[in-house]
């Protein structure tokens, strides 16, 4: 059975009082047997401070207007004890204001999705109130903004992607957010990261010679996903080994790249494995290997320049399902290679490749073969 003693003292205040509990374990003839555990309990009859409230006057989700400035922070107020010396939100002393004695005011971070909140007062001798105060705030946010060059906010508060004037800094930190149907706009800068883009969002760039996303010479710079839609980049900065990509559309189903340049990769575009993928008004060139890979999919490649890569301008494998129309492919060591199945070849001009233009493959219906006659300056 267990034992257990208690003795005390009066600490300074006469209301307190410490209690060193102990507790030993004995034998059924009372013998001891080793165990002992001691603690002590703080015992007092003073009362601790009222629970707070937390008044719910925010709609049933938080969107941010365009052109108004940053829903976060997002302000909070309640109700306290007039003994309420702070305000705990979330287990941290917030910068709350007490209008009146009743009542307070705090300013609440808060992000994307669900905000759970709790609150719990505390008085001036560190006594907190017993019961915890709990709510949730949604919040909806459906376009953000990335802008390498940001300022640190005014008040203090951290970015948040929300508005122009609160942008993130890298495109990495909005996708850690965003979520289906989101366009991120990103700023002119180069965004030196490798970019996971997430399902069906919208990743606009400033235009292709404005917004440069730069990898680290490493893997694939960027990777797409089912329904994403990625436009105005200049894309560069892949790794080294083959399978390293600008852009790897690998198993995106329905994924889009327009208007961007892909340039100083190892390869440029990989279009693996994917149904419905798109790749169109792009300018490919300058990749150590293939400008585009394409295989096991159904995809298209339209209105396209893919010029001056090191192997393929088009390397297509097992990609019967697909279409090569409309581009300009020239410059490359080969123009269209196909190892097995090919695509649908048409109306594209195939000109200037130094060791063929097509291998393994014949001209497509309506293909030309003519000097683009590109400005290079």
């Amino acid at each position: 059975g267990w034992r257990w003693t208690g003795g005390g003292e009066l600490s300074r205040e006469e209301d307190e009082q410490w209690v060193r509990v102990e507790a030993e374990d004995r034998g059924a003839a009372g013998e001891y047997t080793g165990g002992m555990a001691t603690d002590e309990i703080w015992i007092s009859d003073r009362k601790p401070p009222g629970a707070p409230t937390i008044t719910h006057d925010w709609p049933g989700v938080i969107y941010q207007q365009a052109g108004s400035p940053s829903v976060n922070p997002y302000t909070l107020t309640g109700t306290k004890t007039d003994d309420t010396a702070t305000i705990w939100l979330n287990g941290e002393r917030s910068a709350a204001t007490f209008p009146i004695s009743t009542t307070w005011a705090a300013p609440f971070v808060i992000h994307d999705k669900d905000n759970p909140v709790s609150a719990v007062a505390k008085d001036a001798e560190g006594n907190y109130s017993e019961e915890l105060v709990e709510d949730t705030i949604v919040v909806d946010i459906s376009v953000w903004y990335v802008d390498d060059d940001a300022a640190e906010r005014a008040d203090g508060f951290p970015l948040d992607g929300f508005t122009p004037e609160t942008s993130y800094r890298k495109i990495s930190e909005v996708n850690a957010w965003a979520d289906a149907l989101d366009t991120i706009h990103v700023a002119s800068g180069i965004y030196r990261e490798q970019v996971r883009m997430v399902g069906s969002t919208t990743l606009q760039g400033a235009g292709r010679e404005s917004s440069i996303i730069a990898g680290p010479g490493w893997g694939d710079v960027v990777g797409g996903a089912a329904g994403a839609v990625i436009e105005g980049f200049t894309i560069r900065g892949s790794g080294h080994v083959a399978g390293d990509f600008g852009v790897d559309f690998r198993g995106a189903s329905s994924f889009t790249m327009r208007e961007c340049t892909v340039t100083g990769n190892f390869d440029g575009v990989g279009v693996i494995g994917c149904a419905a993928a798109v790749v169109r008004d792009n300018i490919i060139h300058e990749n150590m290997r293939d400008g585009v890979v394409m295989s096991d999919g159904a995809a298209v490649l339209e209105n396209n320049t893919v010029d001056k890569n090191g192997r393929s301008g088009v390397f297509c494998d097992e990609a019967g399902g697909s279409a090569v129309k409309n581009n300009i492919i020239t410059g490359n060591y080969i123009g269209i290679e196909v190892s097995r199945e090919g695509p649908q070849i048409s109306y594209n001009n195939v000109w200037g490749n130094h060791q063929a233009d097509y291998k393994n493959c014949g001209v497509g219906a309506g293909d030309i073969s003519v000097d683009p006659k590109f400005n290079e300056q």
